[in-house]
């Protein structure tokens, strides 16, 4: 089988060459339905199969589509690790959680973001009121989100957002913007009200397949920081017996948060979720999978947010700005997908070994 056929270039295909991957290699298989649909009115939900025992004392949670449009290069690791099953057999005690678009909305729409233009990623890590406020954001917000895309109100905005460069510099600026904010819902890098959809699934998922696990290992797939094609490898945690445990097993890979202004430190992982829940203890790294120069694409990052919330995602100029957006996070190039699918599977079957050492550190 060419690696092309665990690829998917639609959700409800995705979703279907999941289940049938999960249902061939034995696994356990459930799905959690989306209220909305997709942009052809097709049904969503996001899909979970578990490999292993019943009650596993440790488990592999590989998740996807976090950040939507981002899933589908996750689905495809997913889909391909378990129709090879190259980590057969498991070790005794060990399971492996493959959670399947988190965010199976923004995934169909195009999206990083969801339903409610939040950020699912920051939805799960900033839970907790009263909301810190991001001052220079709220300074800059009109210059940051546009209103319209051409004429008077359009060249208001980029002067606006000229100030905020000539304030902070270019990197500056994208470190206030990727800083997020809870004030402006039609504003890019909304971390939300409430919770969401996605992370009320998240929650029933630890309640449903995570309850009596003593210790997790949780990968997060992602797309669109590095060069193309790269690999790299998360940490969330700075210091102590986790970071050293990443920092000894990955060293060749390792993308240190905060870094990059793209790539912002946060107070705790966002999966950490499910340990502040009373599940599992969790050691928690996310897998970066570079596409294209990011920083340079920040007027597509502003239109995509455009079109859906003060534009229409229908237009012609809506049409055009969502598929430029999707080449940016899941490129149609087949030595682009051969690349990560190949690093990718590499990188899951280094971490099964990884998951059985464990009970060392957590």
């Amino acid at each position: 089988m060419t690696s092309e056929a665990f690829f998917a270039e639609d959700v409800e295909s995705a979703t279907e060459k999941f289940a049938q991957a999960a249902r061939q290699a034995g696994a356990v298989l459930s799905r959690y339905d989306h209220p909305s649909p997709g942009p052809n009115g097709e049904a969503l939900s996001t899909s979970v199969a578990l490999l292993g025992p019943e009650d596993p004392e440790t488990m592999l949670v590989v998740v996807s589509g976090t950040h939507g449009i981002e899933g589908y290069a996750g689905s495809a690791i997913q889909i391909a690790a378990l129709a090879g099953r190259d980590f057969d057999p498991l070790a005794p005690g060990l399971g492996i959680l493959f959670v399947h678009l988190v965010n199976p909305w923004g995934c169909a729409w195009n999206r990083r973001e969801n339903e409610d233009n939040a950020d699912v990623f920051r939805n799960l890590v900033y839970d907790k009121q009263p909301f810190v406020r991001n001052a220079l954001y709220e300074r800059y917000e009109q210059g940051i989100n546009p209103r319209e895309w051409t004429g008077p109100e359009r060249e208001k905005s980029d002067r606006i957002f000229q100030e905020l460069i000539d304030e902070c510099g270019m990197d500056g600026a994208i470190g206030v913007i990727r800083k997020g904010q809870h004030s402006y819902p039609r504003g890019v890098t909304y971390h939300g009200a409430g919770a969401t959809w996605s992370r009320n699934v998240v929650q029933q998922i630890g309640r449903d397949h995570l309850a009596g696990v003593e210790r997790a290992l949780v990968v997060d797939i992602h797309t669109g920081y590095g060069a193309s094609g790269q690999a790299s490898v998360v940490p969330y945690d700075e210091h102590g017996p986790k970071a050293d445990f990443i920092r000894e097993h990955y060293p060749d890979i390792l993308l240190i948060p905060g870094s990059d202004p793209l790539i912002p430190s946060h107070p705790k992982p966002p999966y950490q979720i499910w340990e502040d829940g009373e599940g599992p203890k969790i050691l928690f790294v996310g897998l970066e999978f570079g596409t294209a120069d990011v920083g340079e694409a920040f007027q597509l990052f502003r239109a995509n947010s455009f079109i859906h919330t003060y534009g229409n995602p229908s237009s012609d100029f809506g049409r055009r700005t969502s598929a430029q957006y999707r080449e940016l996070f899941y490129p149609s190039s087949p030595q682009w997908r051969d690349d990560i699918l190949r690093s990718g599977l590499g990188i899951l079957n280094r971490t099964v070994a990884l998951t059985e050492r464990l009970d060392r550190i957590l």
